[in-house]
């Protein structure tokens, strides 16, 4: 009975995982037709949406990695522990989420009032 709820929690997990992943591809196809097609500045909102989505999913898989691999995941005898320190510099240095998070939203609101 208990391998039953296991299995349907971890189902629940990569579907999340295969959402995040769409969410990527569709925000970045859109915004690179809106570059190249309209404006760059029209291309705005879905770029903040790509810049949320994109470090997230990294750092997902780059966590299950690491656990993956357990303690040689943290060591420098692979090339993912100092993925998931530049991974984690990058994010810093882009911005914070609930920044673009917050400009997503004033400009989807700014549509409708």
């Amino acid at each position: 009975m208990w391998k039953r709820y296991s299995m349907m929690g971890d189902h629940r997990g990569s579907k999340w995982a295969w959402l995040l992943s769409a969410l990527v591809v569709v925000f970045g196809a859109i915004a690179a037709w809106k570059m190249d097609t309209v404006d760059k500045i029209d291309a705005r909102q879905e770029l903040s949406m790509v810049k949320v989505v994109v470090p997230n999913m990294m750092m997902t898989v780059l966590d299950r990695s690491i656990q993956c691999l357990g303690a040689l995941g943290v060591s420098d005898d692979t090339p993912i522990a100092s993925m998931w320190r530049n991974g984690r510099a990058l994010r810093i240095a882009d911005g914070p989420d609930e920044v673009h998070k917050i400009v997503i939203a004033r400009r989807e609101l700014r549509k409708y009032l």
